[in-house]
């Protein structure tokens, strides 16, 4: 069996000069195990269990070298054994056949490069389970050689990149699962930087279709801990996404159906992991100098601008959504001054827009009163944390209720004439007696009723 191989593969190490006569004598024992079997003439059934040793010696053979030297006796292994079985029909051994293509590839760039689309082809055409070993294989070379390396026998880099998307969206729960895993490893080595595949594996996180893929969703929650708490760059390529993502899975969330509640968190929720992977103080630190790290909350303040200005463009649901998370950000006087000053504008324009749409229903963006209250306290504590320029007094409640005052009067009537108000004057500043004031009295309403 596979394991008194394994046994006895590790002794002939232990007995062997080096690498290269350790592969010598292993090359010798598949030779005579083959020319055995041929000259026997065994029946379909041996002839197969003779192949399927001879790829378990080989497997066991590559995993304990370190390197394969130029013209090593190995090849003769790859040419006679490995590929022969990577053509066979049999899965069995095209399995057995491509994890030991997959051990010759790491141990040799040049081959890995020139069986990349020989695995690609594994994962799109093969077998169960050999699309999850060469998916595998696949991940494993392009974490060890880079993306360029492994594209160089393909037509075009972008087979991998649609590789990747297809399987993470692959209806079969394993295949999903190694797809998200080796995403994550890409994501985290930082062979993988762009802000689409880490919008695909949020979007993965929190979609119902998921719900029941307890490998993937255990492997995410590991990586965005990890992703998120490692590097300060790493938070602000989440922050980048995040808004498209609530957004998104808030229109997934309201296409829900109620069957399905259960599988989906609300999106309410969903902002509140975004803003805890977001969080700086969880950040992971290797100052050992014992003394407090400063903490820059800056990457909230850029947050709460996305949100701001994407309220202004919503519909009332999403724009409370919007408010309600601003609302929970930690936003002091380590975000820098120009971002509060923008906070602080942002507040005060949305407000203005509820204003403007007041008379509104359906339309009414910031309509309830939850969410007026809540911008009124987010708009006095920006104004806190901004320091008040001579340049830039803000306009007070009552500089506004005059200005508001002002502009009804222009819409209405005509302001009254002058004669009047000095008349009114006079009559205060001289004491009128009654029969003067009465005589004013009805000079007032005849004047009023000739208007």
């Amino acid at each position: 069996d596979e394991e008194t191989i394994t046994l006895v593969l590790a002794v002939i190490r232990k007995l062997s000069v080096d690498d290269r006569d350790f592969t010598r004598i292993v090359v010798e024992v598949v030779s005579e195990i083959r020319t055995a079997a041929e000259d026997e003439g065994e029946d379909s059934d041996a002839m197969m269990e003779s192949k399927l040793r001879c790829l378990v010696i080989a497997r066991g053979s590559l995993e304990t070298l370190q390197h394969l030297e130029e013209q090593s006796p190995m090849e003769a292994v790859l040419s006679e054994v490995i590929i022969p079985a990577m053509q066979a029909s049999e899965p069995a051994l095209r399995e057995s056949g491509v994890r030991c293509l997959g051990l010759f590839c790491v141990l040799d760039k040049a081959r890995a490069a020139d069986f990349m689309p020989l695995f690609i082809h594994g994962v799109r055409n093969g077998h169960a389970e050999l699309q999850l070993k060469s998916l595998q294989i696949s991940f494993d070379l392009i974490m060890l050689y880079g993306m360029e390396a492994m594209a160089e026998k393909l037509s075009d880099v972008s087979e991998i990149f649609s590789l990747i998307s297809d399987c993470s969206e692959h209806s079969d729960n394993d295949m999903q699962a190694v797809a998200v895993e080796g995403v994550s490893k890409l994501l985290l080595a930082g062979v993988l930087t762009d802000s689409e595949t880490l919008q695909s594996l949020i979007l993965l996180y929190f979609h119902p279709s998921t719900y029941g893929n307890n490998q993937l969703r255990q492997c995410l929650t590991f990586f965005f801990q990890l992703f998120c708490f490692s590097k300060e760059s790493n938070q602000q390529a989440l922050r980048q996404v995040a808004v498209s993502c609530l957004l998104m899975l808030a229109q997934v969330h309201d296409d829900l159906d109620a069957t399905l509640v259960y599988a989906m968190v609300t999106p309410l929720q969903i902002g509140q992991q975004l803003i805890d992977w977001m969080n700086p103080t969880k950040m992971i630190r290797s100052d050992t100098s014992g003394s407090a790290p400063v903490v820059s909350f800056a990457v909230y303040g850029d947050f709460a601008i996305e949100l701001l200005k994407t309220a202004l463009q919503e519909s009332q649901t999403n724009c409370k959504l919007m408010v309600q998370l601003v609302n929970k950000l930690i936003i002091d006087e380590s975000v820098p001054r120009e971002t509060l000053k923008e906070l602080s504008a942002l507040t005060k324009k949305l407000q203005e827009a509820r204003r403007s749409l007041s008379h509104a229903t359906a339309s009414d963006r910031v309509g309830d009163a939850t969410t007026r209250r809540t911008l009124e306290k987010l708009r006095n504590a920006f104004s806190k944390l901004v320091p008040v320029d001579a340049e830039e007094t803000p306009v007070s409640a009552v500089d506004e209720l005059d200005e508001l005052l002002n502009s009804d009067l222009d819409e209405g009537e005509a302001t009254p004439p002058a004669p009047k108000k000095r008349a009114v004057t006079d009559a205060r500043s001289s004491s009128p007696t009654p029969a003067e004031t009465r005589d004013e009295i009805d000079q007032l309403l005849d004047s009023d009723m000739s208007e």
